[in-house]
């Protein structure tokens, strides 16, 4: 079955995702900005034995709040977070192998409410999975793309991370950490990026679009530790 949601120092520690909106065209933030999202692997991390792991990302700039439910083998639809605003990110649920069904209602709407957003993802064991929300189905509804998170360990001192485009209407995207090298090249809204290893420092990112624009963005990036 699906525990609770893994607690805030755990969920911390997991794979964090990092949004920063970029003032891309001196635009609005949410109305046309470009909006990329670090993705940065922890130092180690494992889920229970037998069991996956499993996250939904909000990147649906169409969609407000929305409470987050799921439902799977032995579980009956449950609320698993609340609240959950475009950008947002839940942490990780320990899922046992099997489909779960993954429901967003209108933030603080009943259970019985009719879903705004639904997905089916299959969880195996030891697997780490992110479904993102985004608006890329037929005329931009939103629909889920499904991310596998890594698991694997970087060097001590180090940090893995993507960079995942949460940006609709602004093209692919490329990232270059200063001094770090190309993070992202042609990275499309809703798709990620491989995984890179970094120092764990203070990064400067170049961000470029494919419509020709840019900007800067100042991250920092951490070596962490999973902590169950």
């Amino acid at each position: 079955m699906v525990g609770p949601l893994v607690g805030r120092r755990a969920g911390t520690a997991a794979l964090a995702l990092t949004t920063t909106a970029l003032a891309i065209g001196g635009t609005g933030v949410l109305a046309q900005a470009g909006v990329v999202s670090l993705a940065v692997a922890p130092s180690s991390q494992s889920a229970p034995t037998g069991q996956g792991l499993l996250r939904v990302a909000h990147l649906s700039p169409s969609t407000g709040a929305v409470d987050m439910y799921a439902e799977g083998p032995g579980l009956p639809l449950t609320k698993v977070a609340g609240s959950v605003s475009y950008r947002g990110l839940t942490d990780y649920l320990p899922a046992a192998p099997g489909v779960y069904t993954l429901q967003a209602r209108p933030a603080g709407a009943a259970a019985t409410t009719a879903p705004a957003l639904t997905a089916s993802v299959a969880v195996t064991a030891g697997s780490a999975q992110t479904a993102a929300f985004v608006d890329v189905g037929p005329n931009a509804a939103p629909q889920a793309e499904l991310l596998s998170d890594r698991t694997t360990a970087p060097p001590a001192g180090s940090a893995l991370v993507r960079v995942i485009s949460a940006a609709a209407g602004v093209g692919a995207v490329d990232v270059t950490a200063r001094g770090g090298g190309p993070l992202a090249d042609d990275v499309f809204y809703g798709a990620a990026s491989d995984y890179a290893t970094v120092d764990a420092r203070t990064w400067t990112m170049d961000v470029t679009t494919s419509s020709g624009q840019s900007t800067q963005v100042t991250l920092p990036v951490g070596s962490r530790r999973w902590a169950p």
